[in-house]
């Protein structure tokens, strides 16, 4: 499972630091080569989504699997 923390560092100190998303990347099935992902993410508005990505190429790089998780859908 791949876990993804955002946080607000105000005027850059890190000391400072506030959680304002989480998100969680977990692989549900697929081949080797071929991935299938469960996606659920959340923010400190309490909004968030869970969705599917189905087919992604495991060669490609994590920000490419992170950019597909982000996608805004219709």
């Amino acid at each position: 499972m791949i876990y993804v923390r955002v946080e607000l560092w105000p005027c850059g100190i890190k000391e400072k630091a506030r959680l304002i998303g989480e998100m969680t990347v977990g692989n549900i099935g697929g081949t080797d080569e071929i991935g299938d992902y469960e996606v659920e993410a959340s923010d400190n508005r309490g909004t968030g989504f869970t969705r599917v990505i189905v087919g992604h190429d495991r060669k490609q790089s994590i920000w490419a699997l992170l950019k597909r998780a982000l996608e805004v859908k219709p």
